[in-house]
């Protein structure tokens, strides 16, 4: 049995159903009953429900909440019975697409585990030459070795020195850009300036995995209906496609400073910098910052975005995945994130530095609550409460009134901070994110009268 945290409670065709989140960032999801009791999916309604949360078709499943824990055996509803749910099982179940009816059984059915599901033991022997450092304790959460498939993944760029051996400088990266027939004159200028600027301002960022993407790096124009064959996505303007090495954009762009575009093809730059894929030996190799303590690509795409923007010499404040690059630009504020972090940390290293700051542990529900509004933003066949979210805002209201409001601070210049706030998280928002801004201001009374004994007379803290 394990403990799980309740995210939010969702409607889905008139059906009630809870998201959790376990100790692991692993997703679950359970059905709400007209009584309040809790019943466990079917095979198929998980798929159904799961792909609510996704994009591009990806499925995973989606377990999450401090505030309401619940012990769950995790479990599905297959046939006449209910077997326990594991990724691999869940593979299984997508792959085969099943339509078994549902009947409710308090008694778990065995299945066996060469019909349902493949256990994945590593043998260290096989890999431990490419990991130098290896040690058990770090496993699954900087590197992962899957011996089924001969694939090692690496999330943290402290355990690349036995696969990428050669040191990468400026001078290196423009040497392949101007060596690779796949990048076009006219963007091989502009991979350049990127190089350039990566360099510049971060130092210390790791670049052997550009470097071995830049070897066959492909720049892809297509149109505005290519582009929705390839995404699904009809406002998608550029995506960087791992498996391919592939960066797609819109044809007949503008890439001079203050375009569009130009956000567009640095922040596809910035996720071939952190991720790469290549063969070694009889080994794949999979380089990437999402690992298997926190996957979430909203979080990613947020932060790639931030790390992108950072790259200009002028200020950008219109940003792709703009509400939730706004949150985190909040986030990375307050615990002064050094963007050099994102490149060569696991992905899995911001929630714990906002742990840190925060001293709880927190973060990860509340990252998973902003991925959660995104998705029912963009589906409208999900309905949630606009309180449901009120946490993000308490969340940041906590930790920007923690920085930014001192001792002798007067009420006025109180407000003022909680105002800034405002700005910040609703910078350049259009239409309903359900957020409800009004909140950070009953934060802030709360704030206060939990510092002091304090009044709106502007008596100081």
């Amino acid at each position: 049995m394990k403990e799980y945290r309740k995210i939010v409670t969702f409607t889905y065709k008139k059906i009630q159903y809870n998201l959790y989140l376990d100790k692991n960032g692993k997703r679950f999801f359970m059905k709400v009953n007209s009584d309040g009791s809790l019943s466990y999916l079917t095979d198929n309604e998980l798929i159904e429900v799961s792909k609510l949360f996704v994009r591009n078709s990806d499925i995973m499943m989606m377990l999450g909440k401090k505030s309401e824990k619940i012990n769950l055996i995790p479990k599905i509803m297959v046939g006449a019975g209910s077997a326990l749910l594991t990724s691999s099982l869940l593979m299984y179940v997508l792959a085969n697409n099943s339509s078994n009816k549902t009947e409710v059984v308090d008694t778990p059915v065995k299945i066996e585990a060469e019909d349902t599901s493949v256990k994945i033991e590593p043998k260290k022997d096989d890999y431990r030459k490419y990991i130098s450092s290896y040690d058990d304790a770090v496993e699954y959460e900087d590197y992962y070795y899957n011996n089924i498939f001969k694939k090692l993944y690496i999330y943290n760029t402290d355990y690349i020195d036995d696969v990428l051996t050669d040191e990468v400088d400026l001078d290196d990266l423009k040497e392949l850009i101007q060596n690779n027939d796949g990048i076009s004159d006219n963007y091989k200028y502009l991979l350049e300036e990127y190089c350039e600027d990566v360099t510049d301002k971060y130092p210390n960022a790791e670049l052997r995995m550009l470097g071995k993407n830049l070897e066959s790096l492909e720049v892809v124009e297509c149109s505005r209906g290519d582009m929705y064959d390839y995404t699904g996505s009809a406002d998608c303007y550029g995506f960087y496609h791992k498996r391919e090495n592939k960066i797609y954009v819109l044809e007949g762009n503008n890439y001079e400073d203050d375009a569009w575009a130009r956000q567009v093809i640095y922040h596809e730059l910035s996720h071939a910098l952190r991720n790469c894929r290549f063969e070694k030996n009889d080994l794949s190799i999979i380089i990437e910052s999402t690992d298997e303590v926190f996957d979430n690509d909203i979080a990613e795409e947020s932060l790639n975005t931030l790390f992108a923007l950072s790259l200009f010499d002028y200020e950008e404040n219109f940003r792709a995945y703009q509400t939730q690059s706004n949150y985190y630009a909040v986030m990375a504020e307050c615990i002064d994130y050094d963007f050099t972090d994102y490149v060569n940390k696991p992905l899995s290293d911001f929630p714990k530095q906002l742990n840190e700051y925060n001293g709880d542990d927190r973060a990860e529900e509340i990252l998973e609550l902003i991925k959660v509004q995104y998705d029912a933003y963009h589906s409208s066949e999900i309905e949630i409460d606009e309180s449901e979210f009120d946490p993000i805002i308490d969340y940041l209201c906590e930790m920007y009134f923690k920085k930014y409001i001192y001792d002798g601070m007067s009420y006025d210049d109180a407000y003022e901070v909680a105002s800034e706030l405002e700005g910040k998280i609703s910078l350049n928002i259009v239409g309903n994110f359900h957020a409800n801004y009004s909140r950070i201001y009953d934060n802030l009374d709360i704030y206060l009268s939990d510092v002091n004994d304090y009044s709106q007379s502007g008596k100081s803290l």
